[in-house]
Parts: structure tokens; C-alpha cells; sequence
């Protein structure tokens, strides 16, 4: 049985994209926004002739790399499912629950007082309403205290595509160990 392990290479991009990805996050901007979803859409294209020309553990990594970053990418970040998906990503609730931690709070407080429209009763919630809604409507969902997450559009956008190259990365990396152990002696007996 054999011991799974990141290289240190590897492990070194991640923490240097995290790092830049906070430093975005901290200060959103257009600018920052359209390098990150450019960035991400190099990285997964570039991924797919790197699964098709390399061998062995690099392939599976790439693969994994490719498959799960393309599917993120897809759901999170496409127009057409934006509205349907993207909302219901655990990813987007766990940003929603950062943004107060991480973005400059004028940044914040600019950015909820001028998309701020307080939902009325004959107006259906929006999906980034919806996930915070009770089960059942039926029980007066306007109530006192209810709170809509909703961070900053530049902010989910640069957020979800550092997401979507860490699952990519992580994808790529299980489907890498996948690979070695069906590739190991005796692989085919288990």
C-alpha cells in the first residue's frame, strides 16, 4: 500500500494562489475579477491537451484536473446556470459567510446599500434569497430577523474561480492517486 503525497511544487502554487486570491477578495474590482475568470479559463483549456499528451500519474492528474474544474467552473460561473445553480453551491454560502472578514468594510457597506431592496410579501425572493428562506412558506417567511447573505458580484466571481482551480487541483490530485494504486502490483487482485 503506498503513500499518497503532494509535491511540494504543487503545494506551493496553492498556497501563492491562495495568497493572491485573498489579496483579490480583500479589494474586488473589475480588473481583479476579469484576471482570475481569465486566468481560470487558461488553466482548465490548457488542461485538456495536457490530459491528452502526458502519461501515467500526470495524465490522471490532469484529467481529474480538467473534469472537476470544468464541471465547477460550468455551475458556478456560466450565465445559464447562475440563476439556478451557482446559489446552491456550498462554495457560494461559505463566501457569503466570509465576505464580512475578508472584503474592506466600506467596500461592504457601498456595495449593500446600493443593491439594498428590502423584500416585500407580493414579490417572490430571489434565488440568493431562496437558500436562506424557511422549508416552509406556508409559515410567513418575511419575518423579523430574516437576513439575506449576499456578497458583491465582483467578489463571487473572483471567489468562485479561486474555488473552482482548488477543486480542479483537488480533483486532479485524487484521480492522480486513483491511478497509482490501480497502477501498483497486485492493483488487479484487490
Amino acid at each position: 500500500m503506498g503513500h499518497d503525497r503532494f509535491s511540494i511544487r504543487g503545494l506551493m502554487v496553492v498556497i501563492v494562489l491562495l495568497g493572491v486570491a485573498c489579496a483579490a477578495l480583500r479589494t474586488p474590482s473589475r480588473l481583479w475579477a476579469n484576471v482570475w475568470f481569465s486566468a481560470t479559463l487558461a488553466a482548465l483549456t490548457l488542461a485538456i491537451p495536457a490530459a491528452v499528451y502526458t502519461r501515467g500519474g500526470r495524465r490522471g492528474f490532469w484529467v481529474g484536473f480538467a473534469t472537476c474544474g470544468w464541471v465547477y467552473f460550468v455551475l458556478a460561473m456560466a450565465p445559464w446556470f447562475q440563476s439556478e445553480v451557482s446559489f446552491q453551491l456550498i462554495t457560494t454560502s461559505f463566501l457569503d459567510i466570509l465576505a464580512p472578514h475578508i472584503v474592506h468594510k466600506e467596500y461592504l457597506v457601498r456595495s449593500y446599500l446600493g443593491g439594498f431592496q428590502p423584500p416585500s410579501a407580493p414579490t417572490p425572493p430571489t434565488p440568493w434569497q431562496a437558500w436562506n428562506l424557511p422549508e416552509f412558506p406556508q409559515e410567513s417567511p418575511w419575518h423579523l430577523g430574516y437576513a439575506t447573505l449576499h456578497s458583491p458580484g465582483l467578489y463571487l466571481r473572483i471567489g468562485h474561480a479561486a474555488c473552482c482551480l482548488l477543486i480542479a487541483w483537488l480533483g486532479g490530485e485524487i484521480i492522480r492517486s486513483l491511478h497509482v494504486r490501480g497502477s501498483e502490483p497486485g492493483a488487479a487482485a484487490r
